[in-house]
This record gives structure tokens, sequence and C-alpha cells, in this order.
């Protein structure tokens, strides 16, 4: 089979992988940030979704924890026998 592999030139593969640099990469992502000007983690509060219009933007904000506590002690054990 060695023989046949050398007539058809089928190389053995050298067992060793080089590692590309990432500096290049690194550099284009720091270039992108920097012309974001520090805005990237900003967030957006004027958009929204046609489809959610008349979703608030935060759905928890007027819970009352008090029921919120009572309403999972109530339904617990019931919970814990499902299990």
């Amino acid at each position: 089979m060695n023989s046949f592999d050398k007539e058809i030139g089928v190389c053995k593969p050298s067992g060793k992988h080089s590692e590309k640099s990432r500096d290049r990469d690194l550099v284009k992502i720091v270039d992108e940030l920097l012309l974001q000007d520090g805005q990237i983690f900003n967030k957006d509060t004027t958009y929204q979704h046609k489809s959610f219009t008349n979703v608030r933007k935060n759905i928890i904000k007027n819970l009352r924890e008090k029921k919120v506590k009572e309403w999972i002690i109530d339904r617990l054990p019931t919970a814990l026998l499902e299990l």
C-alpha cells in the first residue's frame, strides 16, 4: 500500500498543526469598538418590536412581593409531590 501511495503522490500528514495568529482579528475588533465610541453596551430604549407594542418594558415592576411569596408557598407542596 505504501508504494501505491508513493506512486499516486499521497503524502503523510506531518502531525504538526500550525496556529494562526489572532492579532489581525483582534486589531479589527478593537478598531470596531473604538468606532462605536464606547456605546456598544448601551441599552436601546427606543426599540420596540411591532408585534409586542402592548408589552410593558418591565413586566415584574408591579408585582407585589408578598402576594408572589404566598402564591409560591401555596403551590410548593404540590410541586414537590410531582417531583
